[in-house]
């Protein structure tokens, strides 16, 4: 198994910034072999925004199957 470590700075509350960004992340590193991307703790919401989990949690599974692969992205 490869596993591609994404160490990339959040954009505070733009989960959609952020997704974006986690969509081209995962399409580089899966196209470099990598079978799981990881990504930093609350990457999606930027870090301990209230009321986002929900969103946040549908965001993450969206990016993952909309390019084919796995990703580990952390939220609280």
């Amino acid at each position: 198994m490869r596993v591609a470590l994404a160490q990339l700075d959040a954009r505070l509350g733009d989960i959609d910034a952020n997704a974006e960004r986690a969509r081209e992340v995962i399409v580089e590193a899966t196209a470099a072999g990598a079978d799981l991307v990881v990504f930093p703790e609350l990457y999606l919401s930027g870090y301990a925004l209230r009321g986002v989990e929900r969103e946040t949690a549908r965001t993450a599974e969206e990016v993952a199957l909309l390019v084919g692969g796995s990703a580990l992205v952390g939220f609280h």
